[in-house]
């Protein structure tokens, strides 16, 4: 993908990792942003015959409780965000992450510095500014 980008003398590279992405997603918020994707997909009905709300309901289900043990044995019950190590925790976060970007960083009513090359691979982001 980079060998498309021509990065000249006044861009500004930057990497970066979001740091414990998984714990910070808001949930329900997030649950409205998967209803509303879901919504609005034509090919849901083409892909399965569960409505967005069941799904979406499913979802919810499998965020309520994450419990896990840390190194001296001790189990604790996380209360915030999406469970690392659940196989369904990387694509909520993607969909969160999608909309902060489209909202925040990419959004030029909302952000006079968009940049001008933005890749994230689940929580690593590369990136190019113009200054």
């Amino acid at each position: 993908m980079l060998k498309e980008v021509t990065i000249e003398e006044h861009f500004i590279q930057m990497s970066f990792d979001i740091r414990s992405l998984f714990p910070i997603i808001l949930i329900k918020p997030t649950l409205s942003l998967i209803h509303k994707k879901l919504q609005h997909d034509k090919m849901l009905k083409d892909r399965t015959e569960w409505k967005a709300k069941n799904i979406v309901n499913l979802i919810e289900i499998c965020t309520e409780e994450a419990h896990f043990k840390d190194f001296e044995g001790n189990i604790w019950t996380q209360t915030d965000g999406t469970e690392i190590g659940k196989s369904i925790s990387g694509d909520i976060a993607g969909i969160f992450m999608e909309s902060y970007e489209d909202e925040f960083v990419l959004n030029p009513k909302k952000n006079k510095f968009v940049p001008i090359f933005w890749k994230r691979e689940v929580d690593g982001v590369y990136c190019l500014w113009q200054y």
